[in-house]
């Protein structure tokens, strides 16, 4: 089976003729108006997808069915959400109060599934955690492992957005075992995009780019448009950690530029912005960051999405830095990190906090510079991305911190870092964005300092040194 053959397209094209041969069975009508709103939402018509979870509602109120009515109240408010309307909690609760749970349909529509798909674009992770992993649970007891990728990669999703990694791991290990057993082209590309996700911060950057490129692929053949953006963010990480802006920027343009066409939207929509502004801008096109920037930032302001702000105000605070006005550039950092303090995204503020240190560096505010790069830094480390440390490594190198005599250096503190993970010489170079020889040398430099005479004795020796530092 193909991935063509679940082209959302011609999904909806079904469901059009399913519609006009229902005739006066308004139940049947509400259940065909619910199928075609959802295949218009993965074809990224929202307004549409909006007009059709009405009709769905108006008939499923008339039929007196409180269990279609339920479905129908929580897609209506699924789809104007990403209309820009925010979460009808009134609606939403009516939908949880009234949801059977033998109902048969598919998971996507189900109220339960919807609220923890609202928790989570609104960034409250620990109830999107706790709603997918329960129904994770009750799929895996009822043997309906065709549920499993979907609430896997969420919750793959919600994880390294909250900062607990090896448990996204652990899901995006389910999810693309499990798709890869059922052979479901969206399931297979859901799982490929949460091994992604996790992958892009350790893992080399041809596999990350596999990964990320085959789920593209299918999600493209699929139509399935509002998806797209997740190996996109994948993509857009790895290659921003490797100053690889170019590419960046070949990869999100087109989906930056369709979104900003949108009046209203849900700014989650447009979560790979920040990475197709902060490429804008190292290529020096800040009228197209610009243009970005604000869609992003006046939706968040209008909805009050803490995520989006920070967001933007970073990239403001990067295009200030770009254009030299370093105090400026400062101000808006700042007041992304108050952003930040309001939602817990450790990976996102580690990234602010890297944009910060470097502009102190500039400002020759050498202790504020620190402050903020070691931050950084300890969040980079934490999710074990080994691209964006070396960055922050890099910019601590450049403020010169005085050290100990027999302290590491920012490059042996990387190097010896990755090396006691295991990596061969070789992989650390190319993590390192060094030669080999240079990482033999830094090696044995570090053995000297800490007293040890092979790898095998790295590990502890690393381990010692942080717990005498504490």
């Amino acid at each position: 089976m193909t991935a063509r053959s679940y082209s959302f397209g011609q999904a909806r094209d079904f469901a059009r003729e399913a519609l006009d041969a229902a005739g006066a069975d308004i139940s049947l009508k509400a259940g065909i108006e619910i199928d075609l709103a959802f295949s218009e939402f993965s074809l990224g018509q929202i307004g549409s997808a909006i007009e059709h979870t009405s009709i769905a509602l108006a008939y499923a109120e008339e039929t007196g069915d409180s269990a279609l009515k339920a479905v129908a109240l929580a897609c209506v408010t699924n789809a104007e959400f990403f209309g820009g309307l925010g979460v009808a909690e009134a609606r939403m609760a009516e939908a949880l109060a009234l949801e059977d749970p033998s109902w048969v349909g598919p998971m996507e529509m189900r109220p339960t599934f919807i609220r923890g798909l609202m928790s989570l674009w609104t960034m409250n992770l620990g109830d999107a955690i706790s709603t997918f992993s329960a129904l994770r649970d009750r799929s895996a007891e009822l043997g309906l492992d065709i549920n499993i990728p979907w609430l896997c990669f969420f919750l793959t999703l919600a994880c390294i957005w909250c900062g607990d990694v090896e448990r996204a791991a652990r899901y995006a290990d389910e999810a693309d075992g499990i798709a890869a057993l059922t052979g479901e082209p969206i399931q297979r590309a859901l799982g490929l995009t949460a091994r992604a996700l996790v992958d892009a911060c350790d893992r080399p950057a041809e596999v990350v780019r596999q990964e990320a490129g085959q789920a593209l692929s299918i999600f493209q053949e699929t139509n399935l448009v509002p998806y797209t953006s997740w190996p996109l963010i994948a993509l857009g990480s790895l290659e921003l950690s490797m100053g690889e802006a170019p590419r960046v920027d070949g990869m999100l343009k087109p989906m930056a530029d369709f979104l900003t066409t949108l009046p209203f939207a849900d700014p989650i929509l447009g979560i790979c912005l920040p990475d197709a502004i902060e490429a804008e801008i190292a290529l020096g096109d800040f009228d197209r960051a610009t243009a970005y920037l604000g869609w992003l930032e006046a939706g968040s302001a209008r909805l009050d999405r803490a995520w989006g702000l920070a967001a933007s105000f970073r990239c403001r605070g990067l295009m200030a830095a770009a254009r030299g006005d370093l105090e400026s550039a400062i101000e808006w950092l700042d007041r992304a990190v108050a952003q930040h303090n309001r939602v817990a995204m450790p990976f996102e503020r580690a990234r602010t906090l890297l944009a910060k240190g470097e502009v102190h560096r500039r400002r020759k505010e050498k202790r504020l510079a620190i402050e903020a790069l070691t931050g950084a830094l300890e969040i980079f480390k934490s999710y074990r991305a080994i691209r964006w440390s070396g960055r922050a490594q890099r910019e601590l190198a450049r403020v010169g911190q005085r050290r100990k005599q027999n302290e590491l250096t920012a490059t042996e503190q990387l190097v010896a870092d990755l090396a006691a993970r295991g990596m061969t010489n070789r992989k650390v170079a190319e993590a390192a964005f060094i030669s080999p020889k240079t990482v033999e040398a830094n090696l044995a430099r570090v053995y000297s300092k800490l007293g040890i005479r092979s790898r095998a004795q790295l590990a502890r020796a690393l381990d010692a040194m942080v717990k005498s530092k504490a």
